[in-house]
């Protein structure tokens, strides 16, 4: 899912980058200067707004894990000891899995912004050059 939404926001992007280095192509010298600072204020703007929301997406994530972990913490504390091991090693393996699912959110994220940073990059390398 969070790969079909990176492509989908790369695909966007591409066509956006492209509709923009036609209309600079034949602009003129100040009209590029405009049209550039105002892309580049704009991708500074949706690179915030991403690492905005990858990084409410995190807390919101771990926020929730929190929260399990509570709710466990009280059921654990009203079994038997045998029942405890049981629940320890569950517990155990849960949060294993989850360090695991939030270490990977994480890669994707960063790899979405670093996607995302290569293609303002040349975004920016080609207004310099139609300039």
């Amino acid at each position: 899912e969070a790969r079909e939404e990176t492509q989908r926001l790369a695909a966007e992007a591409q066509a956006k980058r492209e509709a923009e280095r036609q209309r600079l192509l034949s602009a003129s010298f100040d009209e590029k200067q405009r049209i550039l600072a105002q892309l580049e204020a704009e991708a500074f703007d949706e690179k915030r707004r991403m690492e905005s929301e990858a990084m409410e997406e995190r807390r919101s994530l771990e926020a929730e894990a929190q929260a399990k972990r509570q709710t466990e913490l009280q059921r654990f504390r009203e079994t038997s000891l045998a029942e405890r091991e049981r629940i320890a090693a569950q517990l155990k393996a849960q949060a294993a899995a989850e360090r695991d699912r939030l270490a990977y959110q994480t890669r994707e994220t960063e790899s979405r912004l670093a996607a995302e940073a290569r293609a303002q990059s040349e975004e920016a390398r080609m207004l310099e050059e139609a300039r």
